[in-house]
C-alpha cells in the first residue's frame, strides 16, 4: 500500500525535472509515484528521517526522488520501446533519462551514501582482555597469542602473515 503521507519531492519538483509541464492524465499519478520512490530509499536508509534534517540529504533526496518520477514520465508509450528504425531513421531511448520504470540510479546510491556516510569501508579493532599479557607478565607470547597484548601491538598483527 502507498502511504498519502507528504513525501520529500514535491509535485513542482517533478515539472523542475522534467523541464515542461505535465501533459494529460500525468500529474494524477505524481503522488504515487513520489511515494514509491521515496519507498524504495526508505528501504536501504531506515532512518532517512533523521538524515535528512541534514540539508544537503534532503536536497539530494528530493532530486532523487523528482529525477526517478521525471523518468518515468519521459518514456514514449510507457517505456515499452528502447529503439527503433525506419527508412534509415533510428531512435534509441537513454535509460538513463527515460526508462519507464521506477528506479533509482546506481549514481544515485553512491551519492547518496557520500552524502550520509554510508557505505564506505570501515575497520573495527578488535577489543580483547589482555589475559595474556596479564598471565606472562609483559614476556611475548609465541604463535596465535599474540593478540592478547593489544592491538596493533609492538609487532602489529596486522602487518604481519601468520601460516
Amino acid at each position: 500500500m502507498v502511504s498519502d503521507s507528504p513525501t520529500i519531492a514535491t509535485a513542482d519538483d517533478v515539472k523542475a525535472a522534467l523541464r515542461r509541464e505535465f501533459r494529460g492524465d500525468e500529474e494524477s499519478y505524481i503522488a504515487s509515484l513520489l511515494s514509491k520512490a521515496e519507498n524504495l530509499i526508505r528501504v536501504r536508509y531506515k532512518r532517512l528521517d533523521e538524515l535528512v534534517l541534514d540539508e544537503v540529504v534532503f536536497n539530494l533526496v528530493k532530486n532523487i526522488e523528482a529525477e526517478a518520477v521525471a523518468r518515468v514520465l519521459r518514456a514514449d508509450d510507457g517505456g515499452i520501446y528502447k529503439s527503433e528504425t525506419e527508412d534509415g531513421y533510428s531512435y534509441q531511448l537513454n535509460y538513463m533519462v527515460a526508462s519507464g520504470l521506477l528506479d533509482i540510479l546506481e549514481k544515485d546510491w553512491k551519492n547518496l551514501a557520500q552524502a550520509t556516510g554510508t557505505g564506505r569501508y570501515r575497520t573495527v579493532a578488535p577489543a580483547t582482555d589482555c589475559y595474556a599479557a596479564a598471565r606472562y607478565s609483559g614476556r611475548a607470547a609465541a604463535g596465535p597469542w599474540q593478540f592478547q597484548y593489544g592491538w596493533p601491538g609492538q609487532d602489529s598483527f596486522s602487518s604481519r602473515r601468520y601460516l
